[in-house]
């Protein structure tokens, strides 16, 4: 059986985009944020969010989906 494997985002790598993008797995593995979008995707509150995003994931941690919804943003889980 094959162990699950995730990718870790920081909210403050997510200031890269424009206020009001659409993030997901692939949009972060274009960018070189991530190495595999087959991965399971967890954002984390680390740092300072400045920008209104929908951002799609696996998992949140629960300060990251606050942050982002504080700034106007979704935090949809997969």
């Amino acid at each position: 059986m094959r162990e699950e494997t995730w990718e870790i985002v920081n909210v403050q790598s997510l200031n890269r985009f424009d206020d009001g993008s659409e993030i997901d797995k692939q949009v972060l593995k274009d960018v070189g944020i991530i190495k595999d979008e087959h991965a399971k995707l967890k954002i984390l509150a680390k740092g300072v969010l400045e920008k209104r995003l929908l951002v799609r994931a696996d998992a949140f941690s629960q300060a990251a989906k606050a942050m982002i919804e504080e700034k106007g943003g979704k935090a949809e889980v997969l």
